[in-house]
């Protein structure tokens, strides 16, 4: 698996060579001050980025990192619509940061589209994080592309969740979260995140 860490700022729309090669990269960065919303200890709550890992940790921090850059996570992705190699940007509480680039597979059951996982990057704090393999990628299709999710698998440990579903409440709004996961169990580590389109994300989510 190949596994970069993002730095701040959108995913650019210019075009450029794609990340290659290598395996997952994780490495045990520094964590934000106990004091900073970022941060996740047992008696602030859970947050993305605790610190402490997948043995136990509250939050999304298992100490993945890199230097990689947002930009070259999804470099020469964006695609020429709306379908291809498009890239999906969420933020949510405490200054979290997802970005996803799929591409559209083809027509399933009724008006139901079939994707796949490109890119995932989450960045928060310390926290920067961007999978590439499409072996640690897996996108979930559901009719009418009501219930999709999204996983990221980083060094077999840790598993970054993104999930968009209707809620059964009017006005019937999507709700779009973000967890962090144990990979070996499933067990909820921190989250779910309420993440929502950020301000530069034009596009039709999650259709």
């Amino acid at each position: 698996m190949l596994s970069m860490a993002c730095g701040p700022g959108p995913a650019g729309a210019d075009g450029g060579d794609t990340p290659d090669g290598g395996g997952v990269e994780a490495d045990a960065g520094a964590t934000p001050d106990a004091g900073e919303a970022a941060d996740a200890g047992a008696d602030a709550g859970p947050g993305l980025d605790a610190g402490d890992g997948p043995d136990g940790g509250t939050g999304l921090d298992a100490g993945v990192g890199g230097d990689a850059g947002v930009d070259l996570c999804h470099e020469g992705l964006t695609g020429v619509t709306g379908l291809v190699h498009h890239v999906h940007h969420f933020v949510g509480e405490d200054g979290i940061d997802v970005w996803l680039t799929r591409d559209y597979v083809g027509q399933g059951a009724g008006s139901s589209s079939i994707y796949e996982a490109t890119r995932l990057s989450v960045v928060q704090g310390d926290l920067d994080v961007c999978i590439t393999d499409p072996d640690a990628l897996t996108y979930d299709s559901t009719h009418h592309n009501f219930d999709d999710s999204v996983t990221g698998v980083v060094d077999d440990q840790v598993t970054f969740y993104l999930h968009v579903g209707m809620d059964l409440e009017p006005p019937y709004p999507f709700v779009t979260t973000l967890e962090r996961r144990a990979t070996s169990d499933g067990t909820v580590l921190a989250g779910p995140f309420v993440v929502e389109q950020a301000e530069d994300d034009e596009s039709s989510w999650p259709f």
